[in-house]
């Protein structure tokens, strides 16, 4: 979340059959500066070894030690690229600097211009306010005015970096209330007596202090709902949007669905993918013996029409696997690639009279993604790793 990792950079993705023990796993995303990109691992490579060991005939059978070769320092992987040749790579677990931007760019459908967006993760303002910033004031420089948000993979963060989105992405005639953050009777009573006990630390991370002289504590905060209102405060070039299509799976949590959800009221939003992780709680770390770090759900959110309780996850508008099936396999594409299940979709909810779709990658027909019954269209997590929440680091203080 502070943008930067220890490891390979590489987000495995599995997707078990429906009736069997076997499994298809894939190299689902690389972190921009890791050791993974250096090399050239790309998204959509076929997993077919890690040190030696085969993988995918049977998923219970192999968790110990798939989760074992993913954990080791050096990782030795053989994979099928989705052009049919083989690679090995050689990686070492390292630490390096990411960018929370997996790809940003503009596809053109017929004549229409439409940014695409995969946002990894809501790190904090310095690694992440300005990457978005420059990406969605490209799409206004260049007259976009429909756009494509990738959180297929990301399960939230910072909620204060999910607000500087929504204000990249919100209509400039917005205004008033963009959320509201509802702590727990316990709190707004002010009976929760642990927090005496937890120092309120300004950014830089020292004590702070009121006019009186006295330590500040997470005691001293309104937790009513009437101080913890979001406002609009329109950010970028980006002044008005037709269309935002999300791209989400049951990775999407916390943070991601918070943006769907406030810019929902204000904006033409669709969901393609599978129903998303259902998390519409947030939290501050509450410390434990000068030693852990423990996660509590302490507030929860609710848009400006009042509209939150998405614990069983937001159902798509369509459903939609990232897989598209091959002439004798299944092919897992690159982000932004229009050839992408997900993209494919989302493109015909932005663009349904389209013919001809130009991108980077590819010149592509525009047609349903090809669907079986074969393969299960959501992703299984390994060892889930990927942070699944949202981080409050903003409090306004008693009177």
């Amino acid at each position: 979340m502070e943008g930067n990792g220890n490891d390979v950079g590489i987000r495995f993705t599995i997707f078990p059959y429906s009736n069997d023990p076997g499994f298809l796993f894939f190299v689902g995303g690389i972190y921009p500066g890791s050791p993974a990109e250096t090399a050239g691992v790309t998204r959509g490579d076929f997993v077919t070894k890690i040190n030696g060991k085969s993988f995918g005939a049977n998923y219970n059978g192999e968790y110990n030690d798939l989760n074992a070769a993913l954990n080791a320092t050096t990782m030795a992987i053989e994979v099928k690229k989705a052009n049919g040749t083989t690679a090995t790579y050689n990686l070492t677990k390292s630490v390096f600097k990411s960018s929370p931007i997996y790809k940003s760019r503009i596809i053109t459908a017929d004549s229409k211009k439409i940014g695409y967006l995969a946002y990894a993760r809501f790190s904090n303002a310095e690694n992440s306010e300005t990457a978005l910033t420059n990406a969605i004031n490209d799409f206004a420089n260049n007259g976009v005015r429909d756009i494509i948000i990738d959180f297929r993979y990301n399960g939230g963060g910072y909620v204060s970096t999910a607000e500087h989105l929504i204000n990249l992405l919100a209509p400039s005639t917005v205004s008033g209330v963009m959320f509201t953050e509802y702590f727990n009777a316990t709190m707004q009573a002010g009976n929760a007596k642990i927090l005496a006990n937890q120092p309120l630390l300004d950014g830089a991370g020292k004590i702070r202090y009121n006019s009186s002289g006295k330590m500040l504590t997470y005691a001293d905060v309104n937790y009513a709902p009437s101080a913890n209102v979001t406002n609009f405060s329109k950010k970028g070039n980006l002044t008005n949007v037709d269309k935002i299509v999300f791209l989400v799976s049951r990775n999407t949590a916390s943070a991601s669905e918070l943006v769907i959800n406030s810019l929902k009221p204000f904006v033409n939003v669709s969901l393609v993918g599978s129903a998303t992780y259902g998390k519409p709680i947030g939290f501050f770390p509450i410390t434990i013996q000068n030693k852990y770090d423990v996660y509590f759900s302490l507030f929860e959110t609710k848009n400006s029409a009042g509209q939150g309780g998405y614990y069983d996850g937001m159902t798509p508008t369509v459903n939609a696997s990232e897989l598209v099936a091959g002439t004798s396999d299944y092919i897992m594409y690159e982000f932004g690639d229009v050839r992408d299940g997900l993209i494919k979709q989302a493109l015909t909810i932005i663009a349904p009279n389209a013919t001809t779709v130009n991108s980077t990658f590819a010149k592509s027909t525009l047609s349903k993604s090809i669907q079986t019954s074969s393969v299960n269209t959501s992703s299984l997590e390994l060892v889930d790793r990927e942070f699944k929440g949202m981080v409050e680091n903003r409090f306004k203080i008693k009177n």
